[in-house]
């Protein structure tokens, strides 16, 4: 079947005629950072705006407004009190857990994680912030009301308008939670926000089980740009793209973009801070022959990267098509005799204190058993067989 190329792209000819196409490079990490990069300057509108949420389980705190769009800006550093006599807590850049198991006592116990130091999202040149929304996706667990989930944003407590947890006192929640208001619409906002939340009990003489766990904790930065503000937005870094070639088959496509590694300053280049403060390992990428005239694409390919060795002046990202066989992991079960469900689990629910053989014979609770059934065994012991001994001569007189 021919491809079918718009209208604008049929009127300036070929893809060789006229001005050559620019090769442009959208890249979206799975923290959400923004990336774009080209062979040589372009006006071209960016397709990846950051509307992409930047894990499967977070939605935008707010609707996006008209006109507006939304960027992430994530921790650069964290800490978290370590193990203690009663609990303790860790943390990493976006997320953390906090948990205490207290027998009761006269000494109160408190154990935290705090996220401080965000770096500046992407932004478009001309770009104006307009609100800032801490975003914590937690769970939290406790079994006495004395036991509490605090939380602080820029030194606000949550009881006045921090993240809109709900009240403390033997509740347990679980969810996306956020500010009730915006924290700030300058960049300074960002870059001096600090993000802590803590888990603690009060005198008691009642034993307190508590446990908060975080998966993910950033900055949600809605911002405008002024409109013909994305020209200057691609960096002239991209060096080289791949060749394509497309498989109508499970052949996974790939392809290597080659980014330069030589602008910086004294203490670090320019891609050796983007590989350190972002995540480029999966990241999402489209790639477009982009014909500036016309304002279209010849060609555009969407795909994940991986980051290969990073060379001396270059670093090279390899392309790959979204869906690709060769990472499909392996089954978490198999298909057998051999029953997958383990021993006294909560999908095998035996209450039998001896452990079972994973077989249909010696199975405590057949109506969850998960096996092929059959109606032979293969599992018998090995056993000698009875054979004569004795010599026997076949060769008869008569």
């Amino acid at each position: 079947m021919a491809t079918q190329y718009p209208p604008s792209l049929l009127a300036v000819g070929g893809a060789r005629t006229g001005i050559a196409p620019v090769n442009l490079l959208d890249v979206e990490d799975i923290n959400g950072n923004l990336y774009y990069w080209s062979d040589r300057p372009s006006d071209a509108t960016p397709v990846i705006t950051g509307s992409v949420a930047p894990a499967p389980n977070v939605t935008p705190p707010v609707p996006v407004p008209a006109g507006q769009q939304l960027a992430w800006a994530y921790a650069t550093e964290t800490a978290a009190t370590g193990p203690g006599p009663n609990g303790g807590a860790s943390s990493t850049l976006t997320s953390g857990a906090a948990s205490m198991s207290s027998s009761g006592g006269l000494e109160p116990h408190t154990y935290l994680c705090e996220w401080q130091n965000f770096a500046l999202p992407n932004l478009p040149p001309g770009a104006v912030i307009q609100a800032i929304y801490p975003v914590a996706v937690l769970n939290f667990s406790t079994t006495e009301p004395s036991a509490t989930a605090t939380w602080a944003v820029s030194g606000t407590p949550s009881s006045s308008g921090g993240l809109n947890i709900p009240g403390n006192g033997l509740t347990d929640f679980d969810g996306q939670f956020t500010s009730t208001g915006s924290i700030g619409s300058t960049a300074a906002a960002i870059q001096n926000a600090s993000i802590t939340c803590s888990v603690q009990d009060s005198l008691g003489p009642h034993p307190v089980i508590a446990a908060m766990e975080i998966s993910f904790v950033a900055l949600a930065v809605y911002y405008t740009a002024p409109a013909g503000s994305n020209g200057g937005v691609y960096k002239p870094w991209l060096l080289s793209v791949p060749s394509f070639a497309f498989h109508r088959s499970l052949q996974t496509d790939t392809g290597s973009f080659v980014v330069q590694n030589i602008s910086g300053d004294t203490l670090s280049r320019d891609m050796e801070k983007i590989i350190r403060a972002s995540a480029l390992e999966g990241a999402l990428f489209v790639y477009r022959l982009w014909q500036p005239d016309a304002e279209a694409a010849w060609l555009e390919v969407h795909g994940t990267l991986s980051v290969e060795p990073v060379g001396v002046d270059t670093v090279t990202l390899r392309g790959s098509q979204l869906i690709n066989p060769s990472q499909d992991d392996t089954p978490l079960e198999n298909y057998s005799e051999t029953c997958q469900i383990q021993w006294a689990g909560r999908r095998c629910g035996s209450t039998q204190p001896t452990e079972c053989s994973y077989s249909y014979q010696t199975c405590q609770v057949l109506e969850r058993i998960m096996v092929v059934m059959n109606d032979y065994e293969k599992n018998y012991g090995e056993a000698l067989a009875n054979t004569a001994q004795q010599v026997i001569n076949r060769r008869r007189r008569f």
